[in-house]
């Protein structure tokens, strides 16, 4: 279920995750796997990447950290990414409503489960 706000298109992950905005749930692909039922992939640097541009509910793959990062797009507003992540400030936390842009170097690409 999508929820479209002018050129802004949320997924229903952006609202059920909004409640555990702050909340403890320890390192990114944790949070993925959680919400996307995924089976363990390793590090967020292992996850593999199939496509090039951004799709609701699909795994961001970031090139951060020492060990990579991923983030969920619960969002796509003009041509940026919402993101829904955990781990980013390297406290276990959830965070909700991160924005980058769709061109951001740091994206590798975007991990859709559901097409492979």
């Amino acid at each position: 279920m999508r929820e479209a706000v002018g050129t802004a298109v949320f997924s229903s992950l952006f609202q059920r995750l909004q409640p555990l905005n702050g909340k403890y749930i320890g390192e990114c692909v944790t949070l993925v796997k959680r919400y996307l039922n995924l089976p363990p992939l390793g590090n967020a640097a292992d996850y593999p990447v199939n496509l090039d541009f951004p799709v609701l509910d699909s795994v961001v793959v970031l090139k951060e950290g020492r060990q990579g990062h991923v983030a969920l797009v619960v969002g796509i507003v003009g041509d940026s990414i919402v993101l829904a992540e955990s781990n980013r400030s390297y406290d276990g936390r959830i965070l909700v409503g991160r924005t980058i842009p769709m061109d951001d170097k740091r994206i590798k690409g975007y991990y859709v489960p559901w097409l492979v």
